[in-house]
């Protein structure tokens, strides 16, 4: 097993552990429907690509307020993924980021670890892959 395989087997099984009283530790169930398609779609592409795929993500649950933006930041950051993060007025959080495929589930994995310790529900309503932005070169967080 890879590096890349044993670290997301770590993430999971951590999501699983901590859960939330809601899914009685499930990790899967913290997960919407759409993010679990997106999810399947870029575990197709992951072992067989390193060309850059980015994503348009909305995401709603507890997400303003909590330091959302700026952990995404340094998350992304330290994968060199690209991109942009955004409150919008409804409370909910568009972002744009960009990278190889497994490195886009890293990030993923990560956000919901890091959150699940402070209980809070991070849910994908929309995501999408779109065209890759080939001279973006960082992450920030738009005001």
């Amino acid at each position: 097993m890879g590096l890349f395989e044993t670290m997301m087997d770590h993430a999971r099984e951590y999501a699983q552990a901590v859960g939330t009283p809601e899914n009685d530790g499930h990790a899967s169930q913290r997960l919407s429907p759409c993010e679990l398609a997106l999810r399947s779609e870029l575990e197709n592409i992951a072992p067989n690509s390193n060309s850059p795929v980015r994503l348009d993500l909305l995401f709603s649950g507890d997400v303003q307020g909590v330091g959302f933006r700026w952990t995404n930041q340094s998350l992304a950051q330290e994968r060199h993924l690209t991109g942009w993060v955004k409150n919008l007025p409804d409370g909910t959080v568009r972002m744009e980021i960009q990278g190889p495929a497994r490195a886009l589930l890293a990030h993923l994995e990560r956000i919901h670890a890091y959150y699940a310790r402070f209980s809070n529900r991070i849910w994908l309503e929309q995501g999408q892959r779109i065209p890759a932005l080939p001279d973006q070169t960082d992450f920030d967080v738009r005001l």
